[in-house]
């Protein structure tokens, strides 16, 4: 048996000294009052359904979100569950509730989805057990290798790490600061989000409840405070609505643009009829996306290069690693990513 503290060593730390030593067993997960199990097999991932969990499913939970199941399957199963008892896994293979490859592929995305989940914990305690014991899923789905998954969760760490920066802190409340958001051209997340924001919810609340991946709506709400289209809520402690101090040269410019952008769509707003400024606007913020499309490249190329000890031969590589996704291998337009290594192999250029 290994337990310790979090923080002491890392989740992806502990993460990768399991896989390294290719051990079988669970690792269970606690911080601040949330928990994870994950189950290895070899050194690779096998599941991460918590069954020692009395109350709420969350893989049940899951299933319905994505819209594998409906609500009166899921009282099924639980019904079943506790008159009978069972797993959830074995009880729909045996009732056939849900095609085999499709219930594969969620658990799969399950795995990926907890997994880049807890990376972020920073505080709590571990406690890996060895064990030959084996889940239901492992008739259902193949052992996963960490490391694309690893590498995956540490991108988006990464990138909401980024975004905190530009963010109030979690525990501010924040309002729609416009008034005719109905004339506004807005994205279908946009409005999802903008549902959420209602002067009285915090950044961490509207997280919690946002149908959207995390990511996802932290993205959104970065465009959004960068628009002027929300704002800080008024009369809030300064300690509450402090931003993290900043001091990486990038992350200043970042936020000059941030400014710059804002600023300009004040007055968008306020002259409709400005199409150049507009024009000039969607290319500022095309600019900032291809940026950060680049930055994302860049994370990746070192990653891979982290694992296997050398650069890629092509971007194509990093998709299918799992660093990055296709689309992400060209620029906003549609052209690909120029790349290419130097002689000495040591160095790259990547240009748009």
């Amino acid at each position: 048996m290994l337990k310790g503290e979090i923080g002491s060593f890392s989740i992806a730390e502990i993460l990768q000294m399991i896989a390294m030593q290719e051990k079988t067993g669970i690792l269970h997960l606690r911080s601040r009052g949330r928990s994870a199990s994950i189950f290895f097999e070899s050194g690779k991932v096998v599941s991460t359904r918590d069954r020692r969990q009395s109350g709420r499913d969350t893989f049940l939970s899951y299933l319905r979100e994505k819209g594998a199941i409906d609500i009166e399957t899921a009282n099924q199963i639980s019904e079943l569950k506790q008159n009978q008892g069972g797993d959830t896994i074995e009880i729909i293979l045996n009732r056939n509730l849900l095609d085999k490859s499709k219930l594969a592929s969620l658990l799969s995305e399950y795995v990926v989805e907890t997994l880049e989940t807890v990376v972020k914990w920073e505080t709590g305690t571990f406690e890996f057990i060895s064990t030959t014991d084996s889940p239901p899923e492992k008739n259902v789905v193949k052992p996963m290798r960490l490391e694309p998954i690893l590498m995956e969760a540490l991108r988006r760490k990464d990138e909401v790490d980024e975004i905190r920066r530009f963010l109030p802190s979690f525990d501010t409340k924040i309002r729609v600061a416009v008034s005719n958001l109905e004339e506004l051209a807005l994205e279908d997340v946009d409005k999802q989000v903008l549902q959420l924001v209602d002067g009285e919810r915090t950044i961490d609340e509207i997280l919690e409840i946002s149908q959207c991946e995390e990511i996802e709506t932290l993205d959104c709400l970065e465009r959004l405070f960068a628009l002027g289209i929300v704002a800080i809520v008024e009369g809030q402690s300064e300690d509450v609505v402090s931003r993290p101090k900043v001091t990486h040269l990038r992350s200043w410019i970042l936020a000059l643009v941030i400014v710059a952008i804002s600023t300009a769509i004040r007055f968008a707003i306020i002259n409709t009829d400005s199409k150049a400024s507009m024009k000039h606007l969607t290319e500022t913020m095309a600019s900032f996306v291809e940026q950060r499309r680049i930055d994302d490249l860049n994370f990746a190329l070192e990653a891979y290069k982290l694992v296997k000890g050398c650069y890629p031969d092509s971007l194509e590589e990093l998709v299918e690693e799992g660093l990055i996704s296709q689309n992400e291998i060209q620029s906003l337009r549609g052209a690909r990513f120029t790349y290419w290594q130097s002689s000495a192999e040591t160095t790259y250029v990547l240009l748009p």
